[in-house]
């Protein structure tokens, strides 16, 4: 049985890297894989209670306090003691950037012989550092995976990696008309044409540009029927409110929170939304396409994601005017379209896909250092 430790560089929350880790979790063969997940962060108690006894949560700080941005040299050293003294076969770091040497070096210097990082997306928050790092970070690693084929480009430049897709549950997010009645009823949309975003309060995910996109929208109709439903939580979650305040359209927005029942939200939603200002390839528009949810999306997202003619791209440069169009112009349809389902499974966006491709690339990893 090989020993695997699974590092997430950001907090293990319903976050693009937090999701994908709790679905391997929850999925993967537990006979041939002995799992521990690191998180840097103190885990919310609903997402432990889903993985627990399926793997060893090992939390860098059981508190609040930020131990790798804050005690670095702790937070490394940390490292290098739990990968020696367990022996890992291999290390598995899920990140951003190349900042992610910190966890490859430490392994590399613990004696881990595959190391492995896992781009999840097309550029960092810290640029700067980032540049400065990579060649660091290309001596560091091993072997090499990415959400997409743009997250791969950008994060290892002219060396092999393997795309991994980051596909999800089918069962989980198809359509559930009940689900989507019992919500909209509680919620008061029951005759409401809902717009939704999923996705982190950050400078990336470009909310006031989405805020602006639903302003437009209903400003010549303030009291049209359309309401704005945002899932996530971050830094600039208060900035945002404070903007709908200002525009008086607070009334017509539900903040969710980081929640654990995004399946749900997806089947109360008519239109996904997404103006991001870049993405690796977001978990949330594979779930809103098996759930044959029409998406409108940046242009400056990758291509790939449109697995069915549900997406469609707009630019995110200057006014909304195109977006403001195709969300007036929508004809909400069918809801159960099985080519949609039979589209994703064909070009490996399931989960068990994902997982076991995963799977044998381990093995493989093992095979290549035992040969």
């Amino acid at each position: 049985m090989m020993k695997v430790l699974m590092i997430s560089t950001s907090s293990i929350e319903y976050n693009g890297i937090g999701r994908y880790v709790v679905n391997f979790v929850n999925n993967y063969n537990k006979n041939q894989i002995s799992l521990d997940v690191l998180a840097p962060n103190r885990v919310k108690d609903e997402i432990r209670k889903s993985i627990d006894g399926k793997c060893t949560l090992l939390q860098v700080s059981n508190t609040n306090d930020k131990l790798k941005q804050k005690r670095p040299l702790n937070y490394f050293w940390y490292l290098v003691k739990l990968i020696k003294s367990n022996k890992y076969d291999i290390v598995h770091v899920h990140g951003s950037s190349s900042m992610m040497c910190v966890e490859l070096i430490a392994a590399k210097l613990a004696g881990c012989k595959i190391r492995i990082a896992h781009s999840h997306n097309t550029m960092s928050s810290y640029k700067k550092l980032d540049i400065i790092l990579r060649w660091v970070f290309h001596k560091s690693y091993t072997d090499a995976l990415a959400c997409g084929e743009e997250a791969g480009i950008w994060l290892f430049d002219a060396n092999q990696f393997t795309v991994i897709n980051n596909g999800q549950d089918i069962d989980k997010f198809s359509f559930h008309p009940a689900v989507r009645e019992k919500l909209r009823k509680e919620n008061g949309l029951e005759h409401c044409i809902v717009l939704g975003h999923i996705g982190g309060f950050n400078n990336q995910k470009n909310h006031s540009y989405l805020i602006d996109i639903f302003y437009d929208t209903i400003k010549d109709d303030i009291e049209s029927n359309y309401r704005l439903v945002l899932v996530g939580d971050g830094e600039n979650r208060t900035e945002i409110e404070e903007k709908a305040k200002y525009l008086k359209i607070e009334d017509k927005i539900i903040f969710l929170g980081a929640i654990d029942n995004v399946n749900e939200w997806i089947q109360a939603m008519d239109i996904m939304l997404l103006p991001s200002l870049y993405e690796g390839f977001p978990i949330s528009l594979i779930e809103c396409q098996i759930a044959c949810l029409p998406c409108y999306v940046s242009d400056r997202v990758t291509k790939k994601v449109r697995i069915t003619d549900l997406v469609k791209f707009f630019s995110v440069d200057g006014a909304t005017s195109c977006w403001v169009k195709a969300i007036k112009e929508t004809q909400l349809g069918n809801r159960n379209d099985k080519r949609v389902i039979e589209e994703i499974i064909k070009q490996g966006f399931d989960l068990q896909s994902s997982i076991k491709k995963l799977e044998n690339y381990y093995d493989n990893c093992m095979k290549s250092i035992q040969s």
